[in-house]
């Protein structure tokens, strides 16, 4: 009977903690009340349920409300509309993404320049692509293109943007920003509660005097454990997309750099000039190479017609001296 009511007391205990603690500082009533009844039923006392000390436990352990996310009045502010880069925004949580398309007509100088600042900015590389620079069976040169996903000091990667724009063509950017504040400390808080609990188990344990509450104790105990390193991972996931931000880059060469901006008339002309020209000389040469390499077959060709036309130039005369 005594371990039945240690079990019915572990629940209650449970449950108080989990919706005490787990939203942070308020504290649910019929929760409470049902606690209460259930240790006064078990008559557990003050060896399984402290009420004032769990009250106490779990004020302090919420997390504090910052200024920047509470107004005056003390609501939520929903309608903040300060910018991110405002020194307000530096306590948040912030993960920042970044796609780029860059063009370029000297590629591997500039990998090889995007390669080296992201090592000297603190960053890495976390995946690399790069495909192209062979000749198609026309003997046509394939364009090089490379995707690469960098990461970048989150405080560095303003500069490292820059860099990138002024060394290639960026023809496309998009750029994302997901603020996790609100959910980083809310797993924060659960594992502050899960630790409170975690304790009283532990002072439970060593009170416990039967193999059955033993075991119950330690089941629980383990479940504890694994929803804390849970937690553990969480935070330290959203700590390195908070620390180190994601650029993603579509780096392609390019005989001719896409316009940035509306061009007059006579560099239009002068670019359309300068591409038939290219076409021009292109059929010409692609002719000689024609002619050149068809040349056996042609000459073959043409000793047949001329044998052909030899024949029946004698037969037309044969039959002209008979007549």
């Amino acid at each position: 009977m005594k371990n039945l009511k240690l079990a019915f007391a572990l629940l209650a205990v449970s449950a108080l903690t989990l919706t005490a603690c787990g939203g942070g500082a308020s504290y649910s009533a019929p929760a409470r009340t049902m606690a209460e009844t259930t240790a006064a039923a078990m008559d557990v006392g003050a060896e399984v349920y402290d009420e004032k000390a769990m009250v106490d436990y779990c004020a302090e352990a919420a997390p504090q409300e910052t200024g920047a996310a509470m107004d005056s009045g003390g609501s939520a502010g929903l309608t903040d509309t300060t910018p991110l880069t405002a020194p307000a925004a530096q306590g948040r949580k912030l993960i920042r993404t970044v796609d780029l398309t860059v063009e370029t007509t000297d590629f591997q100088p500039l990998v090889s320049q995007i390669t080296d600042r992201t090592t000297a900015l603190g960053g890495y590389i976390e995946q690399s692509n790069i495909s192209g620079g062979s000749v198609s069976p026309s003997n046509q040169s394939i364009p090089k293109y490379a995707e690469l996903t960098v990461r970048i000091p989150s405080d560095q990667l303003d500069t490292f943007l820059k860099e990138v724009e002024a060394a290639g063509n960026v023809t496309n950017r998009s750029e994302n920003t997901t603020d996790v504040t609100l959910r980083y400390s809310d797993i924060e808080s659960r594992k502050k509660t899960l630790a409170v609990e975690q304790d009283r188990l532990w002072a439970l344990l060593e009170k416990a005097d039967s193999l059955d509450s033993v075991i119950v104790l330690e089941q629980r105990l383990t479940d504890i454990r694994y929803e804390l390193e849970s937690y553990e991972t969480q935070l330290k996931t959203y700590d390195d997309q908070v620390d180190y931000s994601t650029v993603t880059l579509s780096v392609r060469e390019v005989l001719n750099l896409s316009p940035v901006e509306p061009e007059s008339t006579g560099v239009r002309i002068q670019k359309e000039f300068m591409r038939n020209l290219k076409l021009v000389t292109g059929g010409i040469s692609g002719f000689f190479f024609w002619l050149i390499t068809c040349s056996p077959i042609l000459i073959f060709l043409g000793v047949i017609v001329i044998v052909i036309v030899l024949v029946v130039r004698r037969i037309v005369k044969k039959r002209n001296g008979t007549f």
